[in-house]
């Protein structure tokens, strides 16, 4: 479920790694559109990786743009928690997972 998101944008050229295009129709914003989208399909892959239960405390999942990519992060517990949060990287024109991390 996503409770929340926030967008920032910087925009200085788009990533290499977002290059290419998808079959026929290339959607006019991206397979990836809008931050509650992106939102969405992190939520969906980060929960097949690391469980739902972990990633439902990271929540809300906050999400920004940069050089047509989405970058999308857990919720920061704070100081005294220990442990990292999850983050995922996705291409905004062909929806590619770029990057899938979660800090320690």
């Amino acid at each position: 479920m996503i409770e929340l998101f926030m967008m920032v944008v910087a925009a200085v050229g788009a990533d290499a790694r977002c290059a290419a295009r998808v079959g026929f129709y290339q959607p006019p914003h991206g397979v990836i559109s809008t931050p509650h989208i992106a939102a969405q399909v992190a939520e969906i892959y980060l929960n097949s990786i690391y469980g739902a239960d972990m990633i439902h405390r990271e929540l809300p999942l906050k999400v920004s743009i940069s050089r047509e990519v989405w970058h999308v992060r857990g919720k920061d517990m704070g100081a005294n928690f220990v442990g990292g949060v999850a983050e995922i990287d996705l291409c905004q024109s062909t929806g590619q997972v770029l990057r899938v991390v979660h800090g320690k």
